[in-house]
């Protein structure tokens, strides 16, 4: 059985996310793009994803055990991990092409996402002014990608298909919150990418000097 995930704490909430949105997210994409100048992207990919998993099972492993991989909603549990994976994948082939700014940029369209998917998803409410903010962010976020054809724009288009993933990936978290803990979920999002990535990266892998 999962555990009870911590009770509802949205000041909480709203600080990590501020705190993730303004240190380690702008960080992690500025050293990928960094690394992406010398290494293929499938083994970046594969770096960040092993990465986050061995470094979460050896932190939350020695006080939870095999129960750590315990989940009531494995199916749901696999999709937000696929929705990960796509997500840093198509933002990774984009990287090299656009300006990290631009990146980040087009990036903050995902809140936008998050409430228009949050209606099917879980049932939400939004308002008319809600729905007018989403349009408008969403037309802000057509201005700066400029979709022309060229392969820049091509690459702004991947961007935004990575924020519409995340956005994916943060609704069925929020869906399945409660019944999972957040060690758990921690884990499995990085389940699907380290399985799928290690079987292709041998391929692309280059030993770093």
């Amino acid at each position: 059985m999962s555990r009870a995930p911590l009770a509802d704490s949205p000041l909480r909430g709203i600080a990590f996310m501020l705190l993730a949105t303004a240190v380690f997210i702008p960080c992690l994409n500025a050293i990928a793009k960094v690394l992406l100048q010398d290494f293929h992207v499938v083994q970046v990919a594969w770096a960040r994803f092993v990465g986050h998993l061995i470094c979460m099972v050896l932190v939350f492993a020695p006080r939870f055990g095999l129960s750590l991989f315990q989940t009531s909603r494995f199916g749901a549990q696999m999709g937000r991990s696929a929705a990960m994976f796509a997500s840093n994948t198509l933002f990774l082939i984009a990287l090299p092409s656009v300006a990290l700014a631009t990146a980040t940029a087009i990036s903050f369209s995902t809140p936008l996402l998050v409430t228009l998917l949050a209606v099917p998803f879980l049932g939400e409410r939004v308002g008319i002014y809600r729905r007018i903010a989403v349009v408008t962010g969403l037309i802000g976020a057509l201005i700066i990608v400029r979709p022309d054809f060229s392969g820049t724009s091509w690459a702004a288009l991947l961007v935004l298909g990575a924020s519409s993933c995340f956005a994916l990936y943060q609704v069925l978290t929020r869906r399945i919150a409660k019944e999972d803990s957040p060690e758990t979920m921690i884990v499995y999002t990085a389940i699907v990418a380290a399985v799928v990535l290690s079987c292709v990266v041998p391929w692309f892998f280059e030993m770093p000097t």
